[in-house]
């Protein structure tokens, strides 16, 4: 009898989907309410996928790093299922999604089962899991 492997993922609560809620601008000291762009981040193996709502011109994956206390980002690309993934070399592509630079680094300030707080030089991302 021959065993398979199934794929798991290591990434402890950090896997699922995120719904980005809120966003806190640091250096203006504002928040914006962003429940309603139906920004989600989705982590499964190691890869994040950046979406918003059903667009999927706006579907961007990129690789992470997940430690207790930092979150990396890196090599992000535009998902294009059918025709092959472009990669992104414009920045302004993700600052919806709340990634200011092409390999943005957060500090994880909060990560449990259903809520995450992360923060950049800039920005503070408040989400919560579906």
């Amino acid at each position: 009898m021959a065993a398979c492997d199934i794929e798991r993922s290591d990434n402890g609560d950090f896997d699922g989907l995120w719904q980005l809620y809120a966003v806190d601008t640091l250096p203006a000291g504002g928040t914006a309410d962003m429940r309603l762009s139906q920004i989600v981040w989705c982590v499964q193996g190691t890869l994040l996928e950046l979406r918003q709502g059903s667009d999927v011109e706006k579907d961007y994956i990129c690789n992470f790093e997940l430690t207790e206390q930092m979150l990396k980002l890196s090599n992000p690309y535009l998902s294009k299922r059918d025709s092959g993934d472009i990669r992104v070399n414009d920045v302004d592509r993700l600052r919806l999604f709340g990634i200011n630079q092409l390999e943005e680094q957060f500090k994880v300030l909060q990560l449990t089962d259903s809520r995450m707080d992360l923060e950049s030089e800039t920005l503070k991302l408040h989400f919560r899991k579906y």
